[in-house]
């Protein structure tokens, strides 16, 4: 490596240099006899014999400063640029994916990845890692949009990145129109143009029949226009279609139709007769005679002594006057006859010439002859007088809708609108058409339930990656601030809601995954339980203590040949993970590393000033090529180096803490000249070093032990996280009941208004992560399940973000247990 080649010059250099300057072509006022005659092109120096004292070197002599390197100068001074710089020709890049590894060059006086080297770009939906990170088409490139129509019958659909391809998922395209009162295909209109072929319909069109057309009316093909056969009546018309009229009747013997059809025989008291075409009477009824002989007035007369008076012709012989005496129905007491129910109530029965009658006045429904007829009126009144109200409306009362569908349907009941009309009347009305939310109801009246994704998600950092947690405890889509509900379709993410409790680790889990999410892992719970915050605050307590989680980072610049990356392959780190120097074979940068060494930068606003002490807390890994520990780094401030914090070491096979630096075994340190925000780095000198946690002090006799002191918040809280602050969250110290006694209950969702990890912005804070419920997080393994976060009834301890002693089988669930989701990518 070039740092090596470096360190070899110098000590050439240094070892020639002691025997004075007699080795060096292009000596600087060197002493008589340094070089003979000709060392300077020629009589230069005094002590040469030629001519005056030296005036120093040529203007163009070039002065050798090391090995070659690749910046564009004659490092060497061999009259040639940029020759055999080390590191061109090694590989570079990588092969994962569409990309294709190159090899180093040196370029106009830069170090470039050329050859066949082609580069990552932005990921498309194709079947391609573009993004050569070994994931074809991930992060679904081109979704999430929304396509197709929701016109008519169509249902539009969600873009998404199947199989290389962006294509419309979930929805439903238009078909050809039908007639069923529906918009078929989707253009705003319904049964618009069928029958596509209409044909005649109907019997005939012969005599008064007349063939009709196909129409689409009210969703159903019908016949419009067509006139059918009839029964043949008497009127010169062929009314049943057969091609002959009125072939039915005999007009010179009929005495219905006698001589033509509109002439009927009729005489009063008499049997009339049709004779050749003429009305005549036949014979007169009993009791009547016909004393004129006219056939206009038929049998005129009309008497027979029958006895008493009686009302009306109870014989039907037509003689009313059954005493003859020439008065019809004198001194009659009616009986007692008439239906007294409902609206017939009081009536009093007529005498009529056919005898008693019950005259029933309105709202008695009758016929013409007067006789009570089934009620049709819908007025709440018993117009039939059978005892029942409005019985030709069976669903008067019933629950009724007004056809709207979520919340926006109305509801009443069938009521009377109108005198022989019953209607829904709704006396609930609906709602407003509004966003779909997680509530078990259908908000947007789609006739769906909670489509969608429609919960409060927040985003978190987790080991330098972004990951998306819940920012309220689950609770169920039915649940309110009083009742938790019912429903298991999903868990939601929504405030003010008691959240999801008395829930298995395996139900938990379904939850999770019914909306494409997973419980939350223990490091990503914990992370957004800290959350950490740019710049992190020295605190102003004893020691002015600094924590950075080597993860937690604010910029990480790579190398020459090595990086920094993401760890979580060795147990035992802190926080979310740590970070691992790669690759691991051997590389070493003692000096000038400020430029070629993989540096971790952390914004630090210090209220300090003075010296102020280093601890780091690493592992060193074996390399196998170069054995040894890779036991070493550097720290500095703002981006430069510092003396006496570089080359810090002391590091082995477990998780040490070190501020031990090779200069004689002094503590690693640095100076703070102004407060204020600062940055501090972490350089790499030898790869394969892990890196879990750096701690800065002013206080040289503190020693962190274990995983030292919590990073971030201790608590979540919104402000001062780091220490505990009793009733900021649901705990056991927090009283939800204003009675004398320490009553402990369960809140709804975010009640706690400031306990909540504060993630830089309103819509990034993750609520409850103490107190409230304990949350389940993922397996540690097969039925080993961790509770994170506490309770309602712990104690300061059990609610804070690093807890994590307790853990239960797949089988418990308790009334103080709930869970919160997690997912990789935004929702």
């Amino acid at each position: 490596m070039t740092p090596r080649g470096w360190v070899l010059v110098a000590v050439a250099a240094a070892a020639s240099g002691a025997a004075g300057c007699s080795f060096d072509a292009y000596c600087i006022n060197c002493a008589v006899g340094d070089g003979g005659a000709a060392d300077a092109r020629g009589r230069i120096d005094a002590g040469d014999g030629g001519a005056p004292a030296d005036a120093g070197p040529r203007p163009d002599a070039c002065v050798p400063s090391g090995v070659e390197v690749c910046d564009g100068k004659d490092n060497d001074c061999d009259g040639t640029v940029d020759e055999d710089v080390p590191d061109v020709g090694a590989p570079c890049g990588t092969d994962v994916g569409e990309c294709v590894a190159g090899t180093l060059e040196c370029v106009d006086g830069e170090l470039r990845c050329g050859g066949a080297y082609v580069a990552p770009v932005p990921e498309v939906c194709d079947g391609l890692d573009n993004d050569c990170d070994g994931t074809v088409d991930n992060g679904d490139p081109g979704g999430g949009a929304v396509c197709g129509t929701d016109v008519g019958e169509c249902k539009s659909g969600i873009t998404q990145c199947i199989d290389g391809e962006v294509q419309c998922v979930g929805d439903r395209g238009p078909s050809p129109e039908v007639c069923d009162g529906k918009d078929n295909d989707c253009d705003g209109e319904f049964d618009e143009g069928t029958p596509a072929s209409p044909g005649a319909c109907g019997t005939t069109d012969e005599g008064e029949c007349a063939l009709g057309v196909e129409q689409c009316i009210g969703g159903v093909i019908q016949c419009v226009g067509n006139v059918e056969p009839t029964l043949d009546v008497c009127d010169g018309k062929d009314n049943d279609c057969d091609g002959t009229a009125d072939e039915d009747f005999d007009l010179m013997s009929d005495p219905t139709h006698c001589g033509d059809c509109t002439t009927a025989c009729s005489a009063p008291f008499a049997v009339p007769r049709c004779n050749m075409g003429v009305c005549e009477i036949l014979t007169c009824l009993p009791g009547h005679h016909d004393l004129n002989g006219e056939y206009g007035d038929g049998c005129e007369y009309e008497c027979e002594i029958q006895g008493a008076e009686v009302c009306g012709d109870p014989d039907g012989d037509g003689n009313a006057d059954e005493d003859c005496d020439g008065l019809v129905d004198e001194d009659l007491v009616p009986p007692d006859i008439c239906d007294q129910d409902g609206a017939c109530a009081g009536t009093v029965p007529v005498c009529t010439p056919s005898g008693w009658v019950c005259q029933y006045a309105p709202p008695v429904e009758t016929d013409a002859s007067g006789a009570i007829v089934p009620e049709t009126l819908c007025d709440g009144i018993d117009n039939d007088c059978d005892g029942e109200i409005d019985e030709a409306y069976p669903t008067l009362g019933t629950p009724c809708d007004d056809g709207n569908l979520g919340v926006c349907k109305g509801t009443g009941t069938v009521q009377c609108t109108g005198p022989t009309t019953a209607e829904c009347v709704i006396t609930s009305p609906g709602g407003t058409a509004g966003p779909e939310a997680c509530n078990g109801l259908d908000d947007d009246c789609d006739g769906e339930i909670d489509e969608g994704d429609l919960n409060d998600w927040a985003a978190i950092a987790v080991g330098g990656v972004t990951r998306y947690i819940f920012r309220y405890e689950a609770s169920r889509p039915d649940a309110t601030a009083t009742d938790p509900g019912a429903s298991t379709a999903r868990p939601c993410s929504k405030p003010g809601a008691l959240p999801w409790t008395n829930v298995t680790y395996p139900e938990a889990a379904a939850a999770c995954a019914a909306i494409g999410a997973r419980l939350c892992t223990e490091a990503e719970w914990q992370a957004a339980c800290e959350a950490p915050r740019s710049p992190v605050t020295q605190d102003s307590g004893p020691g002015n203590l600094i924590v950075l989680e080597a993860e937690v980072f604010d910029a990480n610049t790579a190398g020459v040949t090595d990086t920094w990356i993401v760890d979580t392959a060795e147990a035992g780190y802190s926080g979310s993970a740590a970070m691992y120097a790669q690759p691991n074979d051997g590389d070493n940068y003692n000096t000038g590393y400020e430029t070629s060494s993989p540096r971790l930068d952390y914004q630090v606003d210090f209220v300090a000033t003075g010296t102020h002490y280093v601890w780091i807390r690493g592992l060193a890994e074996q390399n196998p090529q170069n054995p040894g520990n890779n036991d070493s780094c550097h720290v500095g401030l703002d981006g430069v180096g510092v003396s006496t914090s570089d080359r810090i070491t002391g590091f082995n096979s477990s998780w040490t803490w070190s501020s031990t630096t090779m200069d004689g075994n002094s503590r690693a340190r640095f100076d703070v000249s102004t407060p204020g925000v600062h940055t501090i780095n972490l350089w790499m000198r030898e790869d394969g070093l892990r890196v879990d946690k750096i701690v800065i002090t002013t206080d040289p006799a503190y020693t962190p032990t274990n995983a030292g002191p919590p990073f971030g918040c201790g608590w979540s809280y919104e402000t001062s996280c780091r220490t505990y602050q009793p009733d900021t969250c649901n705990g056991n110290d927090y009283d939800c009941d204003p009675a004398p006694g320490d009553q402990d209950c369960l809140l709804p969702t975010g009640d706690r208004a400031a306990c909540f990890a504060d993630w830089g912005s309103a819509s990034d804070r993750v609520y409850d992560l103490s107190g409230n419920v304990k949350e389940w997080a993922q397996a540690r393994s097969p039925g080993v399940n961790p509770l994170r976060g506490g309770s309602y009834n712990n104690t300061a301890a059990g609610i804070s973000c690093s807890f994590d002693f307790t853990v239960a089988d797949d089988s418990f669930l308790f009334p103080n247990v709930g869970f919160r989701c997690c997912r990789d990518t935004a929702p």
